[in-house]
């Protein structure tokens, strides 16, 4: 059944999640990437290694944006590089999982330790690797971290590389090797939207009910209608949410997924679905930006109208987030 039931589990994420938005001023700045701003605050005496609920610093934010320039103003202020977020990853994992190659090098230059673990036992290597950045990859490694079969594996699976990953899985290594979030081989084949790999680690005995650190399968990544399609067939369903209350669907509007989105909701799915916050798909395609998907999922019957947990509507978040054309659809279909 597609259902989102409150519980104490929902309001307990409800107020770590309002939580998470009360961030510092020197926090705001260095999201909305004003290096003026930053160096103002930090000559007031703004407190540098202030975290956000979920033990984020503002180190942390500059390296998740790749910002070298906030990031270095920062170091030389006296940033902590070693700072660990709830989880314990640093600034050096942040910066290789989300490919920020110039923010890595600053890092690295700065001090940086290329072998910390995460309370998962997770490296930045590992977290380049599964998001297939090679290039970081590389200048990791030419830093001394560590590079193992396991990294490997990894790497050739996030690529799509198949004869590397068989001759890797020749000399008994596991195909159910977590990467970065416990997201092994078969959920990068999914991501990608590539069928024919998929089909190898089926019929090589891939674990299809794993699941990652947040409580989502493989189906929530489907990059493609196809990839989609096989999953289910191999019994994976889409009435399956994670712990935050995401359903596939709202994965797949999240990632601009628009003909994934739309066979789940041929498959049954409201194209209004609820997460826990009162997010619809909507929600999600319109804060992304994703114009063709916003457009299918009004087609499908999709209201422009609901309202999520802090009242704000598809058209708030994606004029918010810039995306001004996506805004002024939602506007005009309001409106009717």
């Amino acid at each position: 059944m597609w259902t989102v039931r409150a519980s104490a589990l929902a309001f307990l994420l409800v107020f770590s999640v309002q939580s998470a938005w009360a961030v510092s001023r020197l926090h705001q700045a260095v999201k909305a990437g004003s290096l003026n701003e930053v160096n103002a605050l930090l000559m007031q005496g703004e407190r540098i290694n202030e975290e956000d609920a979920q033990g984020y610093t503002a180190l942390h934010f500059a390296a998740l944006r790749g910002d070298a320039l906030i990031l270095n103003a920062l170091i030389e202020n006296g940033a902590h590089i070693e700072e660990r977020t709830r989880y314990g990853s640093t600034a050096l994992h942040l910066a290789a999982g989300a490919g920020k190659k110039e923010a890595v090098a600053l890092l690295l230059k700065s001090g940086a330790s290329p072998h910390t673990t995460n309370q998962s036992g997770e490296t930045p290597l590992l977290w380049a690797a599964t998001e297939n950045h090679e290039s970081i990859f590389k200048l990791l490694v030419a830093a001394g971290a560590e590079s193992g079969p396991k990294e490997a594996l990894i790497l050739s699976a996030a690529s799509g590389d198949s004869k590397q990953f068989q001759k890797l899985l020749a000399t008994g290594l596991n195909i159910n090797t977590p990467g970065k979030g416990g997201m092994t081989a078969l959920f990068l084949a999914s991501r990608s939207g590539n069928l024919e790999f998929l089909n190898l680690l089926l019929q090589n005995g891939a674990n299809l009910q794993r699941r990652v650190e947040d409580g989502q399968n493989a189906l929530h990544f489907a990059g493609s209608v196809e990839v989609a399609r096989k999953l289910i067939e191999a019994g994976l369903r889409p009435q399956e949410r994670s712990r935050k209350g995401l359903y596939p669907l709202h994965t797949a509007a999240q990632n601009g997924k628009t003909e994934v989105a739309a066979l789940y909701i041929q498959m049954g799915a409201p194209a209004d679905l609820p997460t826990l916050f009162k997010m619809t798909p909507l929600h999600f395609a319109a804060e992304r930006g994703h114009l063709e998907t916003v457009k299918a999922l009004l087609k499908l019957g999709a209201l422009p109208t609901l309202k999520n947990i802090r009242g704000q509507t598809p058209a708030f978040l994606a004029q918010r987030n810039g995306h001004n054309a996506v805004a002024q659809l939602l506007d005009k279909f309001s409106e009717q």
